[in-house]
């Protein structure tokens, strides 16, 4: 039998090649599209970092970057996924052109890729987050439809705090012999005032605030006081805290102590930070050091009793 050539039918081939070029058009569409997603606006942070993120960072990309107010960067790289492995990222930390921290992050575990649906892997994807700077910024990663990552900036750590403006109940401790009085010594919780994109955020209970009043019990001007502040949890443990030098003598805003006289570092004068301990339940203060205008100190000889160092 004899068979006879078949011939291309022109109306099959037409479409054929229609259809090539519309899933050509569709893909270079879809490529457009996610290639030029709008990045998340910049965040602002209180102590002057600013941040800029990714809206899709696929393999080997920049996901986002941490501009910090001392001049380093810190730059967050995706490494992608294997299949049914998490996401994996790669941090790094410049101080100029020098780097000078380098590691890995591992997004939380059963957070995969999961593109066959295999049975074996946990499905889906959640948003995670990573923290940087000393827990200070939050970084937050999402899954976009094509596998790349999408980033993001929130606020502080420090910005996911109290409530509500409080005041913490203080104690006083005292040593023989010291030269300053702690007259008044409390601490409350403020609205930390910032900016998103140039909007205002008010955050209420986001800044601490300590007020204090310092009088001069000795017979010479003081010219430098040491305070010990410290906070307590309900069980009275030390979770924060240090000394601070208040140079009265060459700080402007200061005035060195005569006999008798008063400092007060109340209201719009007192000292402030931002507000990370959810767990303070309490305050403690004391004077640790002093110095005078002829040169000569005073220390505290032992931390005073109920004080931790």
């Amino acid at each position: 039998m004899r068979h006879e050539p078949t011939m291309p039918d022109p109306q099959a081939t037409a479409m054929t090649t229609d259809a090539w070029k519309l899933s050509i058009a569709i893909a270079a569409v879809l490529l457009l599209a996610t290639s030029t997603a709008t990045p998340p606006p910049d965040v602002k942070y209180p102590d002057g970092a600013v941040a800029s993120a990714a809206a899709r960072c696929a393999d080997g990309d920049l996901c986002g970057s941490v501009q910090l107010s001392n001049g380093d960067t810190i730059d967050v790289y995706s490494e992608g996924a294997a299949y049914c492995k998490p996401y994996m990222l790669k941090v790094v930390r410049l101080h100029g052109t020098t780097v000078i921290l380098s590691s890995d992050v591992e997004l939380h575990k059963g957070q995969t890729t999961d593109v066959l649906g295999n049975a074996n892997c946990q499905s889906g994807f959640t948003e995670s987050a990573l923290t940087l700077d000393q827990g200070e910024v939050r970084m937050v990663f999402n899954l976009n439809g094509d596998g790349t990552l999408s980033a993001r900036f929130d606020l502080p750590a420090s910005a996911a705090l109290a409530p509500q403006n409080s005041t913490y109940p203080s104690r006083i401790v005292t040593s023989p012999g010291e030269p300053v009085v702690i007259d008044e010594c409390n601490m409350r919780s403020e609205t930390l005032k910032s900016s998103i994109a140039l909007i205002p955020v008010s955050l209420p209970g986001g800044l601490w605030a300590l007020d204090l009043k310092l009088r001069n019990v000795s017979p010479a001007t003081v010219d430098e006081v040491t305070i010990r502040a410290q906070s307590l949890d309900k069980m009275g443990n030390v979770i924060a805290g240090g000394d601070a030098r208040l140079d009265l003598k060459g700080d402007r805003r200061l005035h060195p102590l005569p006999p008798g006289d008063v400092l007060d570092l109340t209201g719009a004068n007192a000292i402030t930070g931002p507000n990370t301990h959810h767990d303070r339940a309490s305050i403690l203060c004391e004077i640790v050091g002093a110095q005078f205008a002829d040169g000569t100190q005073w220390q505290a000889a032992s931390p005073a009793p109920g004080s931790s160092s």
